[in-house]
């Protein structure tokens, strides 16, 4: 089969987003990387490093990540998971806590004053279906301390 695009007429970004239509080929800035050249090898280390993730937004939201290093004050030397857990509550739903901490087996959520519904639904379906796990609902105060409540299942 010919390729019906005529590959002199297309755009980059176009051949980026189809890579079926055109085969894979050594680009310019990869051939001419020269051994001596170190900031030629960067350029393609970090080429490389952001075909591999795409989204570069951090894990944890600012409130997250407050939470995060107060746990690390209050249980210094345990290991806390930023999102690395992923929870399969029915066929196609998942839940991910924003952070755990294996060896307390508890998972905590996080939420702001402008929470929406569809966090807490799941956030209580997973306490029910994950009851190896202690579930907290965390949130800032008014006064500035951080509130904490257990999700019974």
């Amino acid at each position: 089969m010919s390729n019906p695009f005529d590959p002199s007429k297309t755009s980059d970004a176009f051949k980026r987003l189809n890579p079926e239509l055109f085969p894979p080929t050594l680009s310019p800035k990869w051939v001419n990387i020269e051994v001596g050249n170190k900031a030629g090898k960067d350029a393609a280390v970090e080429e490389a490093l952001r075909r591999i993730r795409q989204d570069r937004k951090p894990v944890l939201n600012k409130l997250e990540e407050a939470y995060h290093l107060w746990l690390l004050r209050e249980h210094p030397g345990q290991e806390i998971l930023k999102q690395a857990v992923r929870l399969k509550l029915c066929n196609g739903c998942w839940y991910k806590p924003d952070l755990v901490i294996p060896a307390l087996r508890a998972a905590f959520e996080v939420k702001g004053p402008h929470a929406f519904r569809g966090g807490f639904e799941f956030l209580k379906m997973a306490a029910h279906e994950h009851r190896w796990l202690t579930f907290y609902l965390v949130w800032r105060g008014r006064d500035g301390a951080w509130k904490k409540q257990e999700i019974l299942s």
